[in-house]
């Protein structure tokens, strides 16, 4: 049984209201970033309509807040899950307050996936469905590959765990003597360093 602290109004810091449109994102690469890298590449590349302020979150080498200023900002930011930056995958989640980061978990992401190879008359969910359920959560398909017209190509949405290494394509198998190798494409992850792709078949 411990001793119960009652929280008190002292308690937060005087700047406790930035935390109320903050983003925090973890870097996933073997590499240390600095806070001065970061937020450069927010400063440098990053379409804003107010100052993000980056923070690193101490005792940490790959934890950062985004400490936004307008609700547009941050919806922006969340709406992205993941960016890339220097072949590191920066993963986004929304900060709750009374959170603490070691709880976060920032192992899966939302990602959309390209399909390039398939043959246009077998250029089907159905058979999307078949590798896709290897790679992760299927979320939605795009919505025009719904419809009845010929497709050169599939699109979609999926939970990945970005923590493990990503499928590059896959051997379709047309015939015993036809095989035709179909690309994965993850939009916005193709900065990324070789490591992060593995091969299946």
């Amino acid at each position: 049984m411990g001793i119960g602290i009652p929280k008190q109004p002292y308690d937060y810091p005087e700047d406790v209201d930035k935390f109320s449109l903050a983003v925090v994102g973890k870097v996933l690469d073997d590499r240390i970033f600095f806070e001065t890298q970061i937020q450069n590449w927010v400063d440098l590349f990053w379409k804003t309509n107010t100052a993000i302020i980056v923070q690193k979150a101490s005792h940490s080498k790959d934890i950062f807040f985004f400490f936004c200023t307008s609700y547009e900002d941050r919806d922006n930011l969340m709406s992205l899950r993941f960016a890339p930056d220097k072949g590191a995958l920066v993963v986004f989640k929304a900060w709750q307050m009374g959170s603490n980061i070691l709880g976060i978990d920032f192992s899966e992401s939302t990602i959309w996936i390209k399909f390039e190879g398939l043959p246009t008359e077998e250029c089907q969910p159905q058979v999307a469905r078949r590798i896709l359920e290897r790679v992760g959560r299927i979320i939605r398909f795009d919505q025009p590959l719904l419809d009845d017209r010929p497709h050169c190509l599939m699109r979609a949405k999926l939970v990945v765990n970005v923590q493990k290494p990503l499928i590059l394509g896959f051997y379709y198998e047309i015939t015993l003597k036809k095989v035709v190798w179909v690309f994965l494409r993850y939009e916005g992850v193709f900065l990324c360093l070789p490591w992060m792709w593995e091969n299946w078949s």
